[in-house]
């Protein structure tokens, strides 16, 4: 965080000296998460903007960097070993989520104000750079029309009603998935060049994520389109991988799914499912080659996971 405006955390100045000294809350958290409540969120104001601050000193001020680490390093999802049915933390125990503060990004707003007081305590610092949009795709599938996909289209909740549609619903619902199946040209298989071409009419590039095996009941298995690939790279976008769901934790796989892809040595990536382990996924990701990860968000809700 300070580096990255051009200030030292080995600086002999004592405003950031007095950054770097822990307080008392930051050290019984890092011991046992869970002792942190919702309670223990308070609001602080400065410099014209109010935030909610997790950790504080025993002066009543609050520890900036403490609560930068608390929330980047994922501290908040180890609050309570309760996690859903594939092994993810859930949004409903975070707090930023318990707070009202998923769209809020709290960290950005820590740093604006150790910033600015820097600023006023004399210290050169660099401008920040703002946000930079950047589209990712996960590729799932190639084909829309599957044999399970048109069963479920036609059966389950054609005939069967599963959702509880009107008759003319399921109707056209039918009509839909027989005319997919008979039709040439599956929309899946072109959407990564459509996308890719959205992007360029907005002047970017995107960054497109194919699976490259299927180890779970979760994957849809799919042969490497390795001609997409070559127009999508030709034309200035970024492969990455979005493994198996079982290949998340699994360094030896996910290096195995990446050579299947082409990839570099180094690589981006964003989990099936998001399935994102806060102990094991940092060390997981590095001894894979993976050089910029996505997968942190929250698979049932909008806004961030990590403020």
């Amino acid at each position: 965080m300070l580096r990255g405006s051009g200030l030292s955390p080995e600086a002999d100045h004592p405003l950031i000296r007095s950054w770097l000294i822990p307080s008392d809350a930051s050290r019984a958290v890092w011991e046992q998460p869970s002792r942190l409540t919702p309670a223990d969120l308070r609001p602080h104001t400065a410099h014209g903007e109010i935030a909610l601050v997790p950790l504080w000193h025993s002066d009543g001020s609050p520890d900036l960097v403490g609560s930068v680490f608390y929330w980047l390093s994922g501290l908040d999802e180890l609050r309570t070993r309760e996690r859903d049915t594939h092994g993810r933390a859930r949004s409903c125990d975070s707090l930023l989520i318990q707070s009202g503060n998923a769209t809020c990004p709290l960290v950005d707003i820590y740093r604006r104000w150790l910033l600015t007081d820097a600023r006023s305590a004399g210290l050169s610092v660099e401008d920040e750079v703002g946000w930079t949009f950047c589209a990712t795709h996960d590729i799932d599938a190639l084909r829309k029309w599957r044999p399970g996909i048109i069963w479920r289209e036609v059966g389950q909740r054609g005939f069967a009603n599963q959702l509880g549609e009107s008759v003319g619903e399921r109707v056209q619902r039918v009509a839909s998935a027989i005319r997919g199946g008979v039709t040439p040209g599956d929309p899946y298989a072109q959407s990564p060049v459509q996308l890719a071409e959205i992007s360029e009419q907005q002047g970017g590039h995107g960054t497109f994520l194919f699976k490259a095996d299927a180890r779970s009941i979760y994957d849809v298995r799919y042969p490497i389109p390795h001609q997409t690939l070559g127009e999508l790279r030709g034309r200035g976008h970024e492969i990455g991988l979005h493994p198996s769901h079982a290949s998340f934790d699994d360094p030896r796989a996910l290096r195995r799914e990446a050579d299947r892809l082409g990839l570099s040595e180094r690589f981006a990536h964003r989990a099936h499912y998001l399935c994102y382990d806060t102990l094991r996924s940092p060390g997981v990701l590095s001894r894979s080659g993976i050089s910029v990860d996505s997968t942190l968000g929250w698979d049932d809700r909008a806004g961030f996971r990590r403020a």
